[in-house]
């Protein structure tokens, strides 16, 4: 049994240190629990969460509704903004509801602007074509134009500030048989400058053939006859006209926006009504004219828009036009006409009307 303890004295010895080392440990423990004066101190991280209420806690796990900047989002700043509906009291804001989208049929919102403007069209309610080409003539209207806004908004509330005065402008084409009859043959966009009815759009809009009236249509589906033009200027390509509507949401005109700013486009590209693009300012360009003519003017920006965009309001982040759609022009390389390359088109340019363009027309009372 000596000899046996000689040769693992080490195992024995460590076993029992570590059972002693065990049981003053675990004495230790409850020895604490029992008698410390004060109860072990509860995490930082979950303090603040258990001295709240039940409902005071359910409120903590919303999600954030605050806007931030990418400066605020990285620094971790807290934003201190006024609330929409106190914005919307002063005027400047609109209150933003919490509801769900609104879905648009392009199909049954055509349908609907044609049943209904053949209607007035048959009534003789719109501006023959013979009348309007005098009227386009016209170089100058006197009006009040509304104060721009001063209040940012996000790009969403930019859209609701401004669908309900973007207009559809479509014209109608009337035939030469007996009786005539009317046929919906092409739409832009247009949107409300004044509340008594007045409207911009594009001049070549109604720079278009005989036989043609031209009526527009709301988001809600109200849907008005092009009654008069008031002002138009082909280089600018500028037309200010006058529907029948009254009490409208004019869109105020807006300073010019520098290079880089945010921009945003509500226009109906093809049979997409109401589509809202975002982009920048990328640059303003001057094109040379002729002897005694004004050059013309552009602002170009990268908010996409199409085909049966012209005359849709450019927005800047208050809510503001600072330009209207006008033309696209495709940026290709040249190539070999043998060589099959596939598409030679790199970008496309998107030319806009600058504000300035647009009060040049407008005279104040």
């Amino acid at each position: 049994m000596t000899h046996w303890l000689e040769r693992h004295w080490s195992r024995v010895a460590c076993l029992a240190a570590a059972i002693v080392f065990v049981a003053a440990g675990s004495w230790g423990f409850s020895h604490l629990l029992k008698y410390s004066p004060a109860p072990l101190p509860t995490p930082a991280w979950n303090t603040e969460a258990e001295t709240r209420s039940p409902s005071e806690r359910q409120v903590a796990k919303n999600p954030r509704t605050s806007v931030l900047c990418e400066q605020e989002v990285l620094q971790g700043q807290k934003l201190v903004a006024q609330t929409a509906e106190a914005a919307a009291e002063a005027g400047n804001r609109p209150v933003v509801a919490n509801d769900e989208p609104v879905f648009i049929n392009d199909e049954e919102f055509s349908r609907n602007f044609e049943r209904k403007a053949i209607l007035l069209a048959k009534g003789g309610q719109c501006l023959s074509s013979r009348d309007m080409k005098k009227q386009l003539e016209r170089r100058q209207v006197t009006l009040e134009l509304p104060p721009p806004r001063t209040a940012v908004l996000s790009p969403e509330e930019v859209y609701r500030m401004v669908a309900t005065s973007t207009l559809l402008i479509g014209s109608l084409q009337q035939t030469r048989t007996q009786p005539p009859r009317f046929h919906y043959v092409s739409n832009a966009t247009a949107w409300v400058l004044a509340a008594d009815g007045v409207i911009v759009t594009n001049y070549h809009v109604f720079d278009t053939t005989e036989l043609e009236c031209f009526a527009v249509m709301t988001l809600q589906g109200d849907v008005y006859p092009v009654t008069e033009i008031l002002a138009a200027d082909r280089r600018a390509d500028v037309a200010i006209a006058r529907i029948t509507a009254k009490d409208l949401t004019p869109i105020p005109l807006g300073k010019s926006a520098a290079v880089g700013a945010w921009v945003g486009a509500l226009t109906h590209p093809g049979s997409a009504h109401f589509m809202f693009t975002q982009g920048y300012v990328t640059r303003y360009q001057q094109i040379g004219s002729r002897k005694n003519e004004r050059p013309e003017k552009w602002m170009s920006i990268s908010a996409d828009y199409a085909i049966g965009s012209s005359g849709g309001p450019i927005l800047d982040r208050y809510g503001n036009v600072v330009g209207m759609a006008s033309m696209t022009e495709p940026v290709e390389f040249d190539t070999d006409e043998t060589a099959d390359v596939g598409s030679t088109l790199q970008m496309i340019l998107k030319l806009t009307v600058p504000q300035m363009e647009i009060r040049r027309l407008v005279v104040a009372p």
